[in-house]
């Protein structure tokens, strides 16, 4: 995604762009089942296992926005009222657009319901993204990215001046809290949601992110010339993420919960910060065809999560209309219907970014100085 206050990288869109399709393949296979009247949760094979537990994908987008944002102002100085304004230009006008047809289309939708999203309460009890229309369904990861966007200019001056020993400091006070509320509940799920879909389990995701752009112009001075270094930490970091998704779906599913999974977040951010750090030094598809599609999805991607939602509800249900719900949803016959249902995603998506997102995004304006001074101060406008 352009900015005016950082230098663009092709590969993050590109991995933007993987996370939207991780979990879009996630919901298509779960809704798919779903659909076949199978309420279990499916088994996965080693290979399979990171598209059966596609919801990893939110933690890279978690992890790449504390990259992205933290790189482009780490010892610089920030308006914080232009920080917002970008913010809110990035994310709330698509938020709003969906939310209030998902308000007209629920005949059970409550004024609580209307007020969380702009709150950034769409994550919290009662949520609007179970709204019966299907059509909000990804909104509450808004309220945990805003959530993160209010403190995040304050985050990145104290680690300007901190270092990796105050990061270091906040992420294990962040999860000492984090455990503390969750071992307060008894029910598993309620252990499950906290973690899952609010910001007491996902800002480490993010600081985890901030951690990376802290050291990445060392990491690219370094080893960023030696490419086997380089695709080393890249196979390593799917190797890891894999291997976890695996490990979670024999437990039964990430709704299953395990007591190791006070450090689920946590593991999974690092191991997606491996895969960044090794894909963005190798450029693994350079200027090839599959970098450009992948890149173009990328700019998309931020629709591509919020349509694929509703899409995939009304895919599924003309499946069924149509009787053509498959006898076996096995993974790789879901995802045959998965490849049917994609270019039209990425259509809807296509025009959501170019009428809804794309005129709010050329608003955007600078907010960092062009000084380079480490620890430089926080400045609010």
């Amino acid at each position: 995604m352009q900015s005016p206050n950082r230098k663009y990288i092709a590969e993050l869109d590109q991995l933007r762009a993987c996370a939207a399709l991780l979990v879009f393949l996630y919901h298509t296979i779960h809704t798919g089942r779903a659909s076949a009247g199978l309420v279990d949760w499916p088994t996965a094979t080693p290979f399979s296992a990171i598209l059966v537990e596609g919801h990893t994908g939110v933690a890279l987008f978690m992890v790449l926005s504390g990259f992205v944002l933290a790189s482009g102002v780490l010892g610089r100085s920030l308006d914080y009222r232009q920080f917002i304004t970008n913010r809110t230009l990035r994310i709330f006008p698509l938020m709003v657009f969906v939310v209030v047809f998902a308000i007209y289309g629920n005949t059970n939708v409550t004024l609580s319901g209307i007020v969380s999203p702009f709150l950034l309460l769409s994550n919290t009890t009662p949520r609007l993204f179970t709204d019966v229309t299907n059509i909000s369904g990804t909104v509450w990861t808004i309220a945990v990215e805003f959530q993160f966007y209010l403190i995040a200019p304050f985050v990145f001056a104290f680690v300007s001046r901190g270092g990796m020993r105050y990061l270091l400091g906040l992420m294990l006070l962040t999860w000492l809290c984090k455990f503390l509320v969750i071992v307060l509940h008894a029910d598993p799920i309620e252990r499950y949601t906290i973690g899952y879909y609010t910001i007491v389990g996902r800002l480490n995701q993010f600081l985890i992110g901030v951690g990376l752009a802290y050291i990445w112009p060392r990491l690219e001075a370094k080893i960023g010339q030696d490419r086997r270094i380089g695709w080393g930490l890249l196979i390593a970091g799917v190797v890891a993420v894999a291997s976890l998704a695996f490990v979670i779906n024999l437990g039964g599913g990430d709704r299953v919960w395990k007591r190791w999974m006070y450090l689920r977040q946590d593991a999974e951010a690092l191991t997606w910060a491996a895969v960044i750090a090794g894909y963005v030094l190798v450029r693994p598809f350079g200027r090839s065809k599959a970098a450009t599609w992948l890149t173009n999805a990328g700019v998309i991607s931020f629709s591509i999560y919020i349509f694929h939602w509703p899409l995939e509800q009304l895919f599924w249900q003309a499946i069924q209309m149509a009787g053509w719900v498959p006898a076996v949803p096995s993974t790789p016959i879901l995802l045959g219907y998965a490849a049917a249902l994609l270019p039209i995603v990425l259509a809807v998506a296509w025009l959501s970014y170019a009428v809804i997102e794309k005129p709010f995004l050329d608003m955007r304006r600078r907010y960092v100085e062009d000084s380079d001074v480490k620890g430089a101060p926080l400045q609010a406008a």
